[in-house]
């Protein structure tokens, strides 16, 4: 009878790769978006940027409202699509970890008058290096 098991030669390589973790710090980051024109949509930032956790506040010196939404965002006041903010007034993502993990370019602004603006602050964790 033929013999059943086959010799198998194996090699095992180590390879030594730094492990990251996610630290429980994060990094800030903030920007500004104008609305240049009034009852136009302007994203908040074109290129894929993910954050964890994000705030947009509407300037401190807007006369007008900026309405915060997605990329239909509408500054129409009698049917706004969007989270409608005063001067100086905020709107959190992430507080109730329903929209964490979301990306900037997926948010937009429109302003019911020209110049306003509308300041944002997200932050990303921390990557940091085990010992």
């Amino acid at each position: 009878m033929k013999d059943l098991f086959t010799k198998v030669t194996m090699t095992i390589v180590f390879v030594s790769v730094p492990l990251l973790a996610f630290a429980s710090g994060y990094r800030n980051f903030s920007d500004t978006t104008t609305a240049t024109l009034a009852n136009t949509t302007y994203q908040l930032n074109a290129t894929d940027k993910p954050y964890h956790y994000l705030t947009v506040c509407a300037g401190p010196n807007n006369t007008g409202r900026i309405v915060i939404g997605g990329a239909n965002v509408s500054s129409n006041l009698s049917a706004p699509n969007g989270i409608v903010l005063k001067a100086d007034k905020c709107r959190v993502y992430g507080e109730d970890q329903t929209d964490w993990n979301g990306n900037l370019n997926r948010h937009y602004i429109n302003s019911t008058v020209a110049g306003d603006i509308a300041t944002y602050e997200y932050s990303v964790p921390v990557p940091t290096r085990l010992p």
